[in-house]
Parts: C-alpha cells; sequence; structure tokens
C-alpha cells in the first residue's frame, strides 16, 4: 500500500498483520502442531495452532486440546492484565484453567490460580460476572489485598517460561491427538 504525504513525499506501507513482523512472508501458511512445535518460535507458533484450532474445533475436539488451549490462554492473559484481567476476560474459563494446569504438570501455578482466586472471591468463587465486577473493584479498592494480588500476578508472570513448557511437553505426549486436527 502506498502512503504520501500533503508534501509529497511517498512511501509503501506492508499492511500489518499479528503478530507484527514475527512471521516470514514464507510462513504465512498455516502450520501444523509438529511444525509449530519445531519453529524457531513455539511460544509464538503453538500458541497461534491452539487458539487457529479451538476456534474451529468441532464438538469432538480431544481433551487433551483443550487442555493446552487453556493453559496457552492463561499464560496470555495474565502477562496481558495479570489475574484480575484474566478473570474479567475469561470468567469461565477461570475454573477448569485450574485443573488444566494440573494436568499440564505445573501444580504450583494452579495454587497460584487458586490463591488468586480465594483473594479476589474470599473464599467462594462468583456465580457470575457481575458479582466479580463488584468485588474486583473492592479489591482493588484494598491497598493490601491489591499488593497481594500483585505478588501473585508476578509471582504467574515469572512462571510463564515453566508454563510454556509445560504446556510444549504435554502437546508432545499426546501428538497423536493433536495431531489428528491437523488431518481435519
Amino acid at each position: 500500500m502506498k502512503q504520501c504525504s500533503e508534501g509529497g513525499r511517498c512511501a509503501t506501507i506492508s499492511p500489518m498483520r499479528w503478530p507484527f513482523s514475527k512471521r516470514k512472508e514464507s510462513e504465512n501458511r498455516a502450520l501444523t502442531i509438529r511444525e509449530a512445535l519445531a519453529s524457531s518460535r513455539p511460544d509464538l507458533e503453538v500458541s497461534l495452532w491452539l487458539q487457529r484450532s479451538i476456534t474451529g474445533a468441532s464438538a469432538s475436539a480431544p481433551d487433551e486440546e483443550e487442555v493446552a488451549y487453556l493453559a496457552d490462554k492463561f499464560l496470555r492473559e495474565v502477562n496481558s492484565g495479570g489475574f484480575m484481567g484474566f478473570f474479567s476476560w475469561e470468567f469461565e474459563a477461570v475454573k477448569p484453567t485450574v485443573e488444566a494446569l494440573g494436568t499440564i504438570g505445573v501444580p504450583e501455578v494452579a495454587n497460584t490460580l487458586q490463591e488468586a482466586m480465594d483473594l479476589a472471591s474470599k473464599g467462594a468463587w462468583f456465580g457470575s460476572e457481575s458479582e466479580f465486577a463488584q468485588a474486583g473493584d473492592a479489591l482493588l479498592e484494598d491497598e493490601e489485598r491489591a499488593q497481594e494480588m500483585e505478588q501473585l500476578d508476578q509471582s504467574a508472570i515469572a512462571a510463564s517460561g515453566l508454563i510454556e513448557g509445560a504446556t510444549h511437553k504435554y502437546i508432545r505426549g499426546h501428538l497423536e491427538a493433536f495431531g489428528s486436527l491437523d488431518q481435519s
């Protein structure tokens, strides 16, 4: 696309695509899960594969894929907005994510998520998003609890490599189930 300024200076601008400049033009085709794991950026490619697969999955998608997807989504959302962002953006997935993190082999991260849930909800997880929104505002106004949540955020963010590695190991351990989605 060519863009010109009022002064007549022109430049050719390539359209932006996600992830911005992380993938080469030759890599624009969808990778298989095996290719994603073996790529130079498995952190990025596996995440993209999971997003693409879960949004295009039929009701018969394997449970293993849901587990890996929840772990990957947790990683992305907590790194974007901490636990409060994750709770807000992914309210329906919060409780199943605790189990998913345990399933992929990071029980300490599952425990941190449970602690954050308990801190936000004062013990019993919310029945609705509106209950969470009200309690979330109260938590952020309570300096002591907000600091505790920030510490839990930092703990989860520090475990990013651990979560990513465990997710990839889990996928490799169930490669047949994941690979079957590449054929569908």
